[in-house]
């Protein structure tokens, strides 16, 4: 096959690649469970008008300066087997084995605490059972903590002074988990959770400041932006009010997935082996199913007075949460899940404010009634407005209809000076692509492309399929013109994809477009 025939079979692959989880294998299945694994249905249990943040620390030293027993002693994580290391410091200092469970906690040697936190790891992670596994028992934080102010600080509303000051962490920090499956295991680290009345942005920026204070790493912190589903509203036109919450949604990932290719980084998927042999997805950008799932429950939420979603909808950038994440049933949430402590914190502060605000006014910045004749088009041509939503979404689909129309004419020519030339592809002449015929390619390109690119789809999309983009020709012809030139610099190879895609997103306007839709 000719130099220029593997070219065009390069970029035509990613054209169609399926999505994550649209046309599901029985392994895809059995990941989608896997996913449940690391922080399944955590009872983060907020009022409505507070932010919620997750915070998962790997352990050291200075992380355990700030835990203690519920009781201040050994006591309550004593098991029945007491590890040998722990009864030959006893006996080192002359503690009897009857005296041990009164001792006092703080006394006890780092290594030695987290050999009794240590657990063995189980494969049991099923349903509920990984709420359960995942509870650090007998553990709390400290009550309160002396800390050494440099400046005059403002923290969680409260005002320090310079000098040596006590923090009240009882009242910032709720249970103590553990931070994942394997930490178990070695008590490798644990998770935390912050609650604040206060604006997101400000308990975001608080938590890391407090983590400064405390001496400990700042993490990437899950952040969720909390509302209330409005049933009546829901039962007048279920439809149109799920469809303008998760146009919202899918603008959200969006623009965190530019803003990552901005920073110079490619899209993988992370992924952990665990004991049973799976690789469990710790992250992944948002994938088109994911939308339908979240449209087909938010429809059905009048019925239920819930969002009845679980983990479907979390793994994203931006997750979708509802029952029974939170104690409230009514509760409907963004859980940020990629808060980074070296990003732009005032625009992220304004993207998490923009968010709640959203959600409490129910104002996601698309005018409802072009959203309703949208939808009504879409009905026109045999969709439902689930299914509507989910093809309205970037991620890969089984065919190549959901390619621009600039791109089609694009690969059209190439492909007709390619047959003109006799050129063939495995021995058989090459036909004329049938734009409305699925296609589908072999897994080995499959597996190179979605594993190393997932940011190329961005290249062959119609974004006049998403509702927010629909009817604003001059934007989607602009964004047409800069994908064919995106394109031909793939064939060329000259610069790198992240490079590509970055000039694309300059080029294109889509990332300025986007951005002005969510940042107030």
């Amino acid at each position: 096959m000719c130099f220029n025939l593997l070219k065009l079979l390069l970029i035509a692959s990613f054209f169609s690649l399926p999505a994550f989880s649209s046309g599901i294998s029985k392994k895809d299945c059995l990941l989608s469970v896997l996913n449940t694994l690391e922080d399944k249905k955590v009872k983060l249990d907020p009022g409505i008008d507070d932010t919620a943040i997750e915070i998962e620390l790997q352990m050291t030293p200075n992380v355990m300066d700030i835990l203690t027993t519920t009781d201040g002693t050994l006591k309550p994580i004593l098991g029945d087997v007491i590890p040998d290391e722990v009864l030959a410091w006893a006996k080192k200092k002359r503690i009897s084995k009857d005296i041990l469970p009164v001792t006092k906690w703080e006394i006890l040697p780092y290594d030695l605490k987290r050999k009794l936190l240590s657990t063995p790891e189980s494969d049991d992670f099923g349903g509920d059972n990984w709420a359960n596994l995942k509870k650090v028992i007998g553990l709390k934080t400290k009550n309160k903590v002396l800390v050494n102010f440099k400046e005059e600080t403002t923290l969680f509303g409260k005002k320090y002074g310079v000098g040596k000051k006590e923090i009240n962490l009882k009242s910032i920090f709720g249970t103590v988990e553990h931070m994942s499956i394997k930490s178990r295991a070695r008590f490798g680290g644990v998770e935390l959770h912050v609650r604040s009345p206060l604006e997101p942005g400000t308990v975001s920026e608080d938590t890391w400041k407090l983590l400064d204070l405390l001496k400990i790493e700042k993490p990437n912190e899950h952040l969720h932006t909390l509302g209330r589903l409005p049933i009546k509203l829901l039962k007048k036109d279920p439809e149109l009010e799920a469809a303008r919450v998760v146009d919202y949604w899918t603008r959200l990932n969006l623009y965190y997935e530019m803003k990552t290719l901005r920073e110079g980084k490619g899209l993988k998927i992370r992924t952990l082996s665990t004991k049973s042999g799976f690789d469990q997805i710790l992250f992944r950008p948002l994938g088109n199913s994911q939308v339908k799932d979240a449209m087909d429950a938010l429809i059905k939420s009048p019925k239920t007075g819930s969002f009845l979603i679980g983990d479907d909808a979390k793994f994203a950038y931006v997750g979708l949460r509802g029952w029974p994440t939170y104690d409230e049933k009514s509760i409907l949430a963004f859980e940020f899940r990629k808060v980074k402590p070296k990003g732009d914190s005032k625009l992220n502060s304004r993207v998490f404010s923009g968010a709640k605000k959203a959600l409490n006014s129910w104002d996601f910045g698309k005018d409802p009634l072009k959203l309703k004749e949208w939808l009504e088009l879409k009905k026109a041509e045999g969709l439902t407005a689930a299914v509507a939503m989910q093809g309205s979404y970037y991620d890969t689909i089984l065919d190549l209809r959901t390619c621009s129309k600039q791109v089609r004419d694009y690969m059209d020519e190439i492909r007709a000076k390619q047959i003109a030339n006799g050129e063939t592809s495995h021995g058989l002449p090459l036909k004329p692509f049938n734009w409305e015929k699925e296609v589908q390619y072999t897994e080995d390109n499959i597996h190179l492309l979605r594993s190393d690119n997932l940011e190329l789809d961005m290249l062959r999309f119609d974004w006049g399929r998403m509702p927010y983009l629909a009817g604003n020709s001059k934007l989607l012809e602009k964004i047409g013109k800069a994908q064919v030139i995106a394109l031909k610099k793939i064939m060329l190879k000259t610069e790198s994809n992240n490079q590509i895609m970055n000039d694309f997103l300059d080029e294109s306007g889509l990332f300025d477009e986007i951005q002005n839709s969510i940042v107030p």
